[in-house]
């Protein structure tokens, strides 16, 4: 078990992508001044090289027993929640990077931007 950390747009897109494709788990929201959401994750053993580029690319990938950090009671984003369906099982690591690629693929094809590989 663990959890990948996804703020921003690509965030927001990638939430869009899972939810679609009914790959969405449980995830937990933080509100903020930037969008920001935890998705909990299975089998990140199976999928180093996609956590790997995950982490390349500036996704937080909390893993190894790492503690998720989450805001204070007293904090102007408290109100974290979960969205999706928290008692779904959690999905697998390479169904978040999965769905990141094709994000990133679908935004950069209508930029004209190179997508780098996955290494």
């Amino acid at each position: 078990m663990g959890a990948i950390e996804i703020v921003g747009d690509l965030g927001r897109e990638v939430h869009e992508h899972l939810r679609v494709n009914r790959l969405l788990g449980p995830v937990i929201h933080i509100p903020g001044k930037e969008f920001r959401e935890i998705h909990l994750v299975a089998g990140l053993g199976r999928a180093k090289k996609a956590m790997n580029w995950l982490t390349s690319i500036g996704v937080i990938v909390h893993r190894d027993g790492a503690t998720v950090s989450l805001p204070s009671t007293d904090s102007s984003a408290a109100s974290s929640h979960w969205v999706g369906s928290s008692d779904a099982s959690p999905p697998p690591a390479l169904a978040i990077a999965a769905a990141v690629r094709a994000v990133r693929a679908r935004t950069n094809s209508s930029t004209g931007s190179p997508l780098p590989a996955a290494s």
